[in-house]
């Protein structure tokens, strides 16, 4: 999938509109920045010049991907300079454009939300009533066709009109004759019919005939498709090769059919959610990549940072479930909001991101403590299942796989953990608890060091309720808000990731797919990673070609 990419016309146009004056003002602020370094707005730069400039403003090297795409949209003089006039337009043009792209990519994440609620509810109703057979098959399973066209129908090379029988258990269709064009192509008019299903070990054939009102009808083609090959329930558009009679290829002979074979709505809707769901996660990396776009945008021009306090009042999105924060170039982050349906109308209510960072700031400093202690107990048992579940909690943040389930496991634990102690508490500490022996312990030469390990064993036992309290915490922000946690995480994990690694993690497995198989013309269109940060054409949602097309 190719970006398209701005005309030098485009950027270089006059900055006018209902924001005119707001434009200026931000033109003003740029031109104080350069001023400040002594460079008129009027000067003219080459390109080391006004990278060296922008270095300088940040005190390090400036994103040199984004400065060469700013650079080539500026109009240039014989001598490859740029105005910085002109430079600081195709900045401000650059900066209506991201904020354009997140907010596109807001309403589609919007969207794709309401979408996948709305499968959720039709999966929850099918999940009541579906009952399989014992072929797997669910009762009214169908597989439905669809004949598109053809190609090269002729028989012994003569003009044919050809129609199309269908068969499959005993169910038979004929389309009506479809007229000659001369250029061999024909298609057909109402060639659609919904077969039922049975076992799922059904074929469908198809027999291609040359319709003749007064002779004998003569037989072009023939296809046979097992069920079996379309049981990944896929809407797919697929042309096939014609056989004669015997079983041989006819060259150059096809018929491109429609097919959809649906023996489980179960799995169907499953399937559809997968999808949905992956999507979520390509629009999220999108919203991301386009407000951290904007923050090394602004990272040379602090004043304009501090002056853009607000995206552009074009680009707000009143119904938005994701809104950008107030001083995004400050926090490079995103302000999420739950998307909630009342009244059939859908609201945008904030989410308490600051409660789940102060939770799992806690958590983190409770493990770290309790790593600690149990390093000092060490010389007195073993605390092996304590690290067990330190290692399990430590590696599911790392991974950015901290959520509910993940949660709920490190309770668990840590209350067997919490028993445990207590029983250990109760045996190792039974001689103090006994006066008749406890004067015989206190003159032992290491009964200091015992009641220490107790001591110590108490406060453990109080860190480890703390931390089932913090992670009880996290469980109910997760239920509360299940968007928030596939965001949140993803959002964690690029933060700390260097911009060229965060690219370079962008869905590799899409990369240089094309999912066509034998001519199935169901290909989506490819991911592509090396994303234009300033070019106007949207592409912030990665629409995919749509397999699925559930019928109810």
């Amino acid at each position: 999938m190719s970006y398209y990419s701005p005309s030098k016309q485009q950027f270089n146009q006059p900055l006018v509109s209902d924001y005119e004056g707001q434009m200026t003002t931000k033109i003003g602020i740029l031109r104080k920045e350069f001023s400040e370094l002594d460079i008129s707005h009027e000067e003219y730069l080459t390109k080391i010049e006004l990278f060296n400039i922008l270095d300088t403003k940040i005190g390090k090297a400036f994103d040199r991907d984004l400065g060469e795409q700013l650079y080539q949209e500026v109009k240039k003089d014989q001598e490859g300079k740029v105005l910085v006039d002109d430079f600081i337009k195709v900045v401000l043009q650059a900066e209506k454009i991201l904020y354009s792209k997140i907010h596109n990519t807001k309403k589609a994440l919007d969207d794709i939300y309401i979408e996948r609620k709305n499968y959720i509810t039709k999966l929850e109703e099918v999940s009541k009533t579906e009952v399989l057979n014992n072929y797997g098959v669910m009762q009214g399973a169908y597989l439905e066709v669809t004949v598109i066209s053809g190609r090269n129908l002729s028989y012994n090379g003569s003009q044919t009109d050809p129609f199309i029988t269908m068969i499959l258990s005993g169910q038979k269709f004929e389309t009506g004759a479809s007229s000659y064009n001369p250029n061999q192509t024909y298609t057909w008019q109402n060639a659609s019919h919904k077969f039922q299903v049975f076992t799922g070990q059904e074929r469908l054939q198809v027999f291609i005939t040359d319709f003749d009102q007064y002779t004998k009808e003569n037989f072009i083609g023939q296809i046979d498709i097992p069920l079996k090959d379309l049981d990944d329930q896929y809407l797919r558009t697929k042309e096939y090769q014609i056989y004669n009679q015997n079983g041989a290829i006819l060259r150059d002979s096809f018929l491109v059919l429609q097919l959809q074979y649906v023996h489980s709505n179960i799995k169907f809707l499953e399937t559809i959610l997968a999808q949905k769901n992956q999507e979520i996660q390509n629009i999220a990396d999108d919203l991301i990549q386009y407000e951290r776009d904007i923050e090394i945008l602004y990272q040379p021009f602090k004043t304009l940072q501090r002056f853009q306090r607000d995206p552009l009042p074009m680009m707000r999105d009143t119904n938005s479930g994701y809104l950008m924060n107030n001083n995004l170039a400050q926090t490079g982050g995103i302000k999420n909001l739950r998307v909630q349906r009342e009244n059939e109308q859908i609201k945008s209510v904030p989410l308490d991101v600051s409660k789940f960072s102060n939770v799992e700031l806690y958590t983190r400093i409770l493990t770290i403590s309790l790593l600690v202690i149990l390093l000092i107990e060490f010389f007195e048992k073993s605390p092996y299942y304590d690290l067990l579940i330190i290692f399990y909690y430590v590696g599911k943040y790392e991974l950015n796989e901290l959520n509910e389930d993940s949660c709920i496991k490190i309770i668990t634990a840590y209350i067997f953990s919490i028993l445990f102690e207590i029983f250990w508490l109760i045996f190792f500490a039974e001689h103090w608890w006994n006066p008749q022996e406890k004067q015989m312990y206190d003159s032992m030469l290491d009964s200091g060091f015992r009641k220490a390990n107790v001591v110590i064993c108490f406060i453990t036992v109080i860190n480890k309720i703390f931390l089932v309290a913090c992670f009880w915490g996290l469980v109910q922000y997760f239920k509360n808000n299940p968007m928030e946690e596939q965001l949140q995480l993803i959002k964690s994990k690029n933060q700390i990731s260097p911009r060229r690694q965060f690219l370079q993690e962008q869905r590799p497995y899409l990369e240089n797919q094309d999912f066509k198989v034998d001519k199935i013309f169901i290909t989506p269109e490819k991911i592509n990673t090396n994303k234009s940060y300033i070019t106007y054409q949207d592409q912030s949602a990665n629409q995919y070609n749509q397999y699925y097309q559930p019928k109810y």
